[in-house]
């Protein structure tokens, strides 16, 4: 059942990421409103449509099985429940009410966590667990998302777009041209979220290849403890997220900097405490959370942590480009990452095992930092250049 479930999250998640578009990043920074809350909504309905049914040619073409090929189904289908809600979780974003996000997420985690494992329990059946998630999503998508949704509209007084929509010409009723230039300009910003993906997994399948699942799992097991810092990073981006891209929209080059600076200081902060708690307290820390035999490797550990740093800071920069509208040119710098990361695999799993695929995880992040960095400062330059003080 494991092996069934995690072959489903590995198929979905690189079409569902695609599909995805990071559709929310691009209605976050919509202060123009370029596009009506009902262009995203749907848009992410037929995307996540063309996921669900991708991912389901791909499990009977696949040839997996009826079980697996229901389980992969089910899956798919709770992702695009679960992005939809995303639209919904971008419009209260937008208008900074995160507190509903947090308590829809909080809802949803422990809830589906329970119906899920009394499924599991009573019926002996990953298929009808999994659709117990599909069933407590949509719910809570329902009950809660689109309720919290439209009150956030109506508090705002903004967008009133999901009432009458942009009214420019008689095609601008259906929407097409508009939801055509929408996919166009996120499109990028869904390959950049697939090579994100896979540069996250590059190192691991060099340290399969060339060490083994048994070294492949204290990899994995070490380098997720950096999901930690990601996690309040990723917060912290999403909640400044409106603001970046307000100032931006209207030339504030000075309340931009400050912001992105406190926003720096912060990641950086976070990454110099990671790698400061590695050197002193790695070893009682691997020895706490996971086992004695996990403080052999240590000093991967550090390594690690020295990357998670420069990993906050290019996510703060990720963020910043994004609130930019800065979309297309995040993916040559993905794709630089991606084979930066490649090579350092290559060069280095064979000759220096866990430790190697550490400095290579470090190596991808520096590439993606400084690319990100260097766009970030070429956009503050503009924004000076078009009159922001």
């Amino acid at each position: 059942m494991l092996g069934q479930f995690s072959l489903a999250l590995s198929l979905t998640a690189p079409v569902v990421m695609l599909t995805n578009m990071q559709l929310r990043g691009v209605q976050v920074t919509d202060v123009n409103e370029e596009h009506s809350f009902k262009d995203y909504l749907a848009v992410r309905l037929y995307s996540s449509g063309v996921a669900v049914v991708f991912a389901g040619a791909m499990s009977w073409l696949g040839g997996f099985g009826t079980s697996t090929a229901l389980v992969i189904g089910l899956v798919a289908i709770a992702k695009a429940v679960e992005s939809v809600s995303d639209v919904f979780y971008g419009l209260m974003q937008k208008h900074e009410r995160l507190d509903r996000v947090s308590i829809s997420l909080m809802i949803r985690g422990p809830v589906s966590l329970a119906a899920l494992s009394v499924l599991l329990f009573t019926t002996g059946s990953l298929a009808w667990s999994v659709f117990g998630l599909v069933v407590t999503w949509s719910l809570v998508l329902l009950l809660y998302d689109v309720p919290m949704a439209i009150a956030t509209h109506k508090e705002t007084k903004a967008g009133a777009d999901l009432s009458r929509g942009h009214r420019k010409s008689p095609e601008a009723v259906w929407g097409r041209t508009r939801r055509i230039a929408l996919v166009r300009s996120a499109l990028p910003l869904g390959l950049v979220a697939v090579l994100g993906s896979l540069n996250a997994n590059i190192p691991r399948y060099f340290v399969e290849a060339f060490q083994g699942r048994v070294d492949l799992g204290v990899f994995s097991a070490l380098a997720y403890i950096m999901v930690a810092g990601s996690m309040a990073v990723g917060a912290l981006g999403q909640s400044a997220s409106p603001r970046l891209a307000q100032y931006y929209s209207v030339g504030d080059a000075r309340t931009l900097r400050g912001l992105l600076g406190k926003m720096l200081v912060l990641g950086v902060g976070l990454g110099l405490l990671g790698v400061l708690a590695a050197i002193v307290f790695g070893d009682t820390l691997l020895r706490v959370v996971y086992t004695s035999e996990y403080v052999q490797h240590t000093t991967t550990f550090v390594w690690l942590m020295a990357a998670a740093g420069v990993a906050y800071v290019a996510s703060v920069f990720g963020f910043s480009m994004t609130a930019a509208r800065y979309f297309t040119v995040q993916l040559p710098i993905l794709l630089c990452t991606v084979a930066s990361s490649t090579l350092s695999g290559f060069l280095l799993v064979p000759r220096y095992g866990l430790e190697g695929a550490a400095i290579t995880v470090l190596v991808s992040a520096l590439v993606q930092a400084l690319g990100s960095a260097l766009v970030t400062v070429a956009a503050l330059r503009r924004l000076g250049k078009d009159g922001g003080h």
